[in-house]
């Protein structure tokens, strides 16, 4: 009846739709990890169990893991096996396992592959500001932040801010995206259909904020996702989708407002519902007057099989058993059938034919997924402000000073629709903003609880059937102080941050107001003089992108010595800097960088520990408290997690035989504290070649007391690092007893059995 799947595709559809939807995961591709794990996937694991034959799994064939063919580099991969039948599998067991551990240390992340889809469409580049709206659970949000980090070690002008408008959600979000570790990253908790318009100051005056790209992955009805979750066949109905489209609508028309000019919008769904697809884009362009255009995407990805969008189809009241409807004038408002319908659910009446056919269908049969709809958008022009909001202006404009607060509103307040209004009357009342971008929707900018990262999550992550829930009421008392220090390009700690008599006087305004209620610690700057040069003296920090004043933050407003320091990227400084009235409702922002220790004896003159979160953004900038160990010792130190460097060894904790890094530790080089260790380069030891991974990325933190180094890293990171080290080097790792080795693990063993020949590889000499 609507053309969803083509009458001669219908069989396979429903034999699809009957079959265990397969596993899928993505390999981080901006992680230092992702070429060493592309190869051990490829080489080993895959390389495995394609000698066993045909494996076989309640009647189907399961073919080994293979890579995803559509999705660049080969970072994503498929299994032919659900999450639960990979444990039945005997020969599956070391996948499972592999799986397990990387997706805990952030190295992969299980997504489904028509989730990975948006993402990419949206075409984003290391410098762009992108804005996830409807960000929970975070796969997508994860696939961004790789790719506004880039590859390892790169400094990105980038940042991602995701939003829910669900409290839960946001912690689902944050457990989710701390996995990556980054500074770039900002959680926010809006209702997606009235985030604030945020205005910063240029040098040409005030601007609207504008994010480059934009996702709204919004809530839908799911029907799409009825492989991964069959409880859907029995609560779904044609009219499911209704009710969802005028707040789809709203938030997609938000979206078109908060983009910048040449930017990109992707709007998707994981349902097959023209009502929640195509009626939505076509809305979203008449509104946008020709501001907004669809953009081909059929030559991109090619590989992906896709169908193009619908550009007719009936619609139907939400009451079971209700008509169908082919266009909005066979509408009759008092028809019992017609509950709930408004005009921009139809399809539209000309010119929109040829643009609709440019959005992108994905249907299960085509290749093993769930159903999934995607429209990519790009912005020509700034969008028409509508007639009734500039009169409303006009005659507000004489009655404001120029300190009145409603100066920074872009929208006036929309008038209400009416409560017993019609169908038809509650959608032209839709505004083209959302319903609130007044004073009242101006929130306070908080934080999330004082370390969200600590907290433990109990949800899976669901990417199929989403609900953007209510808007969230905030624990108690939110705040965030804004960085007030002016940005710079580049600095070190010698660019000395403005006097405390301007950032931190005792009795300072805050630039946001406090909630006592609300229990969520504030985001402060870091200002104090003494605490920045202790830390910047201690590990020799320098030739930082920016001064350490503007890259650190604390949550602890008004402890003499904060409890936790948190690193942010120069973007989300910016971000913070620009939103002066607190319009936004920061979740979370940065990641945690050094944490307040308590030495009795005083032997540590700093008060911080570096932590092993933002090792990879801070560790190229220390120039002291460095120690470098052999290969053996560093090996040593994941393995016991603690070395001797005085006494005895003992048979449970080795003693450092490093003669340099002994020397080091005597001479005060790599003074009492924590430091940062790394391997030693000499002219012995061959360069990671297998493993993809240099060196350098080969560093952990470690806290030296007077008689031993102790290793400052989880459990999982430091397996991972063993490992990374093990495919590469065997446990004499020198040249000249590695040459030794090699000849052992190559050689051939013969045995003459019935004038045949067989021969073995000595792999278990490896």
């Amino acid at each position: 009846m609507q053309g969803v799947v083509p009458s001669d595709e219908w069989d396979a559809f429903l034999e699809c739709l009957r079959k265990r939807l397969p596993s899928t995961f993505r390999i981080n591709g901006s992680g230092k990890y992702a070429a060493y794990l592309k190869k051990k996937l490829q080489e080993k694991l895959v390389a495995g169990l394609q000698t066993q034959g045909t494996l076989e799994l309640d009647g189907y064939a399961v073919q080994p893991p293979r890579p995803i063919p559509w999705y660049p580099h080969d970072l994503a991969w498929h299994i032919d096996c659900s999450r639960n039948q990979i444990r039945k599998v005997p020969l599956l067991a070391q996948i499972h396992d592999f799986l397990k551990r990387e997706n805990d240390i952030g190295s992969i992340s299980r997504q489904e592959e028509v989730s990975m889809i948006p993402p990419l469409m949206l075409d984003v580049q290391p410098e762009h500001w992108v804005l996830d709206m409807c960000a929970a659970p975070g796969s997508k949000t994860l696939q961004l932040l790789e790719l506004v980090q880039g590859t390892e070690g790169q400094a990105s002008t980038g940042l991602v801010v995701a939003n829910d408008a669900d409290i839960k959600r946001c912690n689902l979000l944050i457990h989710q995206t701390k996995r990556m570790n980054s500074p770039c990253l900002v959680v926010t908790n809006h209702e997606a259909q009235s985030y604030p318009m945020v205005k910063r100051t240029t040098d040409a005056g005030q601007e609207l904020l504008q994010y480059d790209r934009i996702l709204c992955d919004v809530p839908c009805s799911g029907d799409g996702t009825m492989r991964k979750a069959p409880d859907l066949w029995r609560r779904w109905t044609p009219g499911s989708a209704n009710g969802l489209h005028p707040l789809q609508l709203k938030i997609a028309k938000k979206a078109a407002q908060l983009l910048k000019v040449g930017g990109r919008l992707v709007y998707s769904t994981c349902s097959l519902n023209p009502v929640e697809n195509e009626a939505v884009v076509a809305a979203l362009l008449k509104h946008c007057e020709g501001r907004l255009q669809l953009v081909d995407m059929s030559q991109s990805f090619a590989p992906l099989k896709r169908r193009p969008g619908l550009v007719t189809w009936k619609v139907r009241g939400k009451r079971a058993g209700s008509k169908w409807f082919d266009a909005w004038d066979q509408v009759d408002p008092s028809d019992p059938d017609a509950g709930g319908l408004v005009e921009s659910m139809f399809p539209p009446l000309e010119g929109s034919e040829t643009a609709l056919s440019r959005c992108v269908r994905v249907l299960p049969h085509h290749g093993d997924t769930g159903g999934f709809f995607v429209a990519v958008l790009e912005k020509t022009a700034e969008l028409p402000v509508p007639a009734s909001h500039v009169s409303q202006n006009a005659r507000k404009g004489h009655q404001h000073t120029d300190n009145d607060k409603s100066d920074h509103r872009d929208v006036p307040a929309p008038t209400p629709a009416p409560a017993q209004a019609s169908a038809p009357a509650r959608e032209q009342a839709i505004p083209a903003d959302g319903p609130e971008c007044t004073e009242a929707s101006v929130l306070e900018t908080t934080v999330g609880p004082s370390d969200p990262q600590d907290q433990q999550q109990g949800q899976p992550e669901q990417d199929g059937m989403q609900e953007q829930g209510p808007k969230g009421i905030l624990p108690k008392g939110q705040d965030v102080v804004a960085p007030a220090a002016p940005r710079e390009d580049q600095g070190t700690l010698d660019d000395t941050p403005p006097s405390r008599t301007v950032l931190d006087p005792p009795k300072e305004r805050p630039l946001t107001k406090s909630k006592k209620s609300s229990g969520v610690d504030p985001i402060v700057p870091v200002t104090d003089l003494d605490l920045l040069h202790s830390i910047g003296d201690f590990y020799g920090l320098s030739a930082l992108p920016y001064p350490l004043h503007q890259c650190l933050i604390s949550r602890t407003p008004g402890a003499p010595v904060p409890k936790k320091l948190y690193y942010i990227s120069s973007s989300a400084k910016e971000l913070l800097d620009a939103d002066r009235r607190g319009s936004l409702r920061v979740f979370s922002v940065g990641v945690k960088a050094f944490e307040r220790q308590s030495m009795k004896d005083g032997s540590v003159p700093c008060k911080f520990r570096l932590a092993q979160d933002s090792v990879r953004f801070l560790a190229p900038y220390v120039s002291k408290q460095r120690l470098a160990l052999r290969l053996s010792d560093f090996r040593a130190l994941l393995k016991h997690r603690c070395l001797l460097t005085t006494g005895n060894e003992s048979s449970s904790v080795p003693l450092l035989s490093d003669p340099a890094a002994v020397e080091d530790l005597r001479s005060g080089r790599c003074g009492p504290g924590t430091c940062v260790i790394s391997i030693r380069k000499d002219d012995t030891l061959e360069p990671i070649v297998e493993s993809g991974l240099s060196l350098e990325e080969f560093t952990v933190t470690a806290w030296q007391g007077a008689k031993s180094l102790n290793l400052l890293v989880g459990e999982v990171e430091s397996s991972k690092l063993l490992d990374a080290l093990a495919d590469q080097f065997a446990p004499a790792e020198t040249k000249e007893n590695k040459g030794e080795s090699r000849k052992m693990r190559n050689r051939l063993v013969m045995w003459m059995i019935d004038e045949s020949v067989v021969i073995f590889h000595c792999d278990a000499f490896r």
